[in-house]
């Protein structure tokens, strides 16, 4: 086989895609003014990021957390991953510019929605809408509504 074949540019011809189900995502903070990343957290064990959202946990003196919804070996079609997590980070450093990990809970299913609510966190997980409050070790679900 031709070497030249191997090396094609990717600006003709693309970037070569993964195999079906591999994934790959980062986590970054970014300053606006200088468009530069401040902060660069990538995912591990082909885990992709779904959703996320900023939410001040009363149970925390409404401190804000960044929680982001994650998924580890997702398929798309038919949809299907083998767990789900809450990543929820502390905004630490100057001006909040760094993140620390505060713990990572497993869940049953791909979280596709996140929104601060009352407090708590409100988490669209497969076909269930749940609220979720922060404990000391992981997220701690408080209500479920599986009505389709």
């Amino acid at each position: 086989m031709d070497r030249n074949v191997l090396n094609l540019s990717p600006e003709t011809f693309g970037h070569p895609k993964a195999s079906v189900g591999t994934w790959a995502s980062n986590i970054r903070i970014i300053n606006p003014v200088e468009g530069k990343t401040v902060t660069l957290f990538p995912l591990d064990n082909n885990e992709s990021a779904f959703s996320i959202a900023i939410v001040p946990f009363a149970a925390r003196n409404n401190e804000l957390h960044l929680v982001v919804g994650t998924a580890a070996d997702t398929r798309v079609a038919p949809r299907m991953c083998s767990s789900g997590f809450l990543r929820v980070y502390k905004f630490v450093g100057e001006e909040g510019a760094a993140l620390e990990l505060v713990h990572k809970t497993e869940i049953d299913d791909v979280p596709l929605a996140l929104l601060a609510f009352q407090g708590r966190l409100v988490a669209g997980v497969g076909k269930a809408l749940r609220i979720y409050d922060i404990g000391k070790k992981k997220m701690l679900r408080k209500v479920e509504n599986k009505v389709c």
